[in-house]
C-alpha cells in the first residue's frame, strides 16, 4: 500500500494532507514498539529535544531521491535544492520514529500500552531541529526513490513542496518504508 502525505508550514500553521492511505489515527493496535539496530528505542519516546543524531539508514535512497527532486525542479527552470544536514536530520528523526512506534502521519506519537499517544504536533518537532524548515512531505511504500518522488510529483499539494521556488534547501530520510523529505529557506545573514 502506498501513502503520502504533506505538511506545510507557514506562519505557525501547518495544514495536513493524507492521500491514499490512513492517517495515524486508523493503524492498527500493536503493543510491540518496533527497533532499529544500534538505536535506543528510548530515542524516540516522547518529543524530540532537538539535538538528536540520526545516521543515515539507506545513504543511497536519499542521495538518489534528492538527484531525483532536483531532476524535477531543473525540468521546471528552477534551482537544485542543496543538501542540508540538520534537515537530513529531522528528516531521518521521523521517518525512524515513524517506524519504530508503528504510525503514519505528521505529528509526533508514541505506542503506549498498544496505542498511539500524540506527543506533539509537527511543527514543534521540525523547528526543535531547524527553525529554517518550511515544508515536508511523507511517504510510506515498498519502493525505492523512484516511486517515493514519482508519487510526490504526481499528487498537486506535494508537488507544490517539491517545486516551490521559496525553499533552497531539502534533508530526506529513509527508514525502513517511511520517507521524508523536508525542505527549508536559506538561513537569514
Amino acid at each position: 500500500m502506498i501513502k503520502c502525505c504533506l505538511l506545510i508550514l507557514l506562519l505557525g500553521t501547518f495544514p495536513l494532507c493524507v492521500l491514499g492511505g490512513e492517517d495515524s489515527s486508523s493503524v492498527a493496535d500493536t503493543s510491540a514498539i518496533r527497533t532499529l539496530s544500534g538505536l535506543p528505542a528510548q530515542l524516540f519516546q516522547g518529543m524530540p529535544a532537538g539535538n538528536e543524531v540520526i545516521p543515515p539508514f539507506h545513504a543511497d535512497y536519499e542521495s538518489r531521491a534528492v538527484a531525483l527532486t532536483n531532476e524535477a525542479r531543473m525540468k521546471k527552470g528552477l534551482p537544485a535544492l542543496r543538501w542540508d544536514a540538520d534537515l537530513a536530520n529531522i528528516a531521518r528523526y521521523h521517518a525512524a520514529d515513524m517506524f519504530v512506534n508503528d504510525y503514519f502521519g505528521h505529528h509526533t506519537f508514541d505506542r503506549v500500552n498498544g496505542k498511539l499517544i500524540k506527543r506533539g504536533d509537527a511543527f514543534a518537532r521540525i523547528h526543535r531541529f531547524a527553525p529554517n524548515a518550511r515544508s515536508e512531505n511523507i511517504y510510506r511504500g515498498q519502493g525505492g526513490p523512484e516511486d517515493a518522488v514519482d508519487a510526490w510529483i504526481n499528487s498537486r499539494p506535494h508537488r507544490k513542496n517539491l517545486l516551490s521556488k521559496d525553499v533552497h534547501l531539502i534533508g530526506i530520510g529513509y527508514c525502513n518504508g517511511y520517507w521524508v523529505q523536508v525542505f527549508g529557506m536559506q538561513a537569514r545573514q
